[in-house]
């Protein structure tokens, strides 16, 4: 089930516990059903198993996208754990970039998962092609940032997960 964009460890469990364990198992529900038992990622649930999801990077033509993601195995606020994961997958995927002959980016893209399953994302990009591990890290920070905000996120939906991703 890993194999399925957005399905995680978390995820796994929770779906577990619902008697679900393989793709089969998740298609016997409705999109309605899915929405019921995972809110608005429900519906996204219900393409996803079957192949069929919009993901705007593969639209870009000729861009070139490398990412890594990370399910935190607890929710949490604890600011220095969620810059120090963001600061490893940006490490990663830098790592993956320099690994497959690439040498500038332009655009990278963070997206946040909440405990109700909630899913957004954010990215920037830059006027001028950037060729540093530091700026994709900084970029990455900028953009996680405003998920932080109790204001703008209630409580309830603590950290769930997060990834840092680039565009060339």
């Amino acid at each position: 089930m890993r194999k399925i964009p957005g399905i995680g460890p978390k995820t796994e469990k929770v779906l577990a516990k619902l008697g679900i364990r393989t793709v089969k198992d998740l298609k016997r529900f409705t999109p309605a059903a899915l929405q019921e038992k995972f809110g608005k990622w429900g519906p996204e649930l219900y393409e996803r198993i079957r192949g069929r999801h919009d993901s705007p990077p593969g639209d870009l033509m000729g861009a070139q996208i490398r990412g890594e993601q990370e399910t935190f195995a607890q929710d949490t606020r604890d600011l220095e754990f969620i810059f120090s994961r963001l600061w490893e997958l940006c490490r990663g995927v830098w790592q993956r970039f320099l690994d497959d002959g690439f040498h500038t980016f332009r655009t990278v893209v963070v997206t946040v998962r909440f405990a109700d399953f909630d899913t957004y994302s954010r990215s920037h990009t830059r006027v001028a092609p950037a060729a540093s591990r530091r700026l994709l890290t900084f970029d990455a920070m900028k953009l996680l940032i405003p998920f932080l905000d109790r204001r703008r996120t209630p409580e309830a939906n603590s950290s769930a997960s997060s990834a840092c991703g680039w565009r060339s």
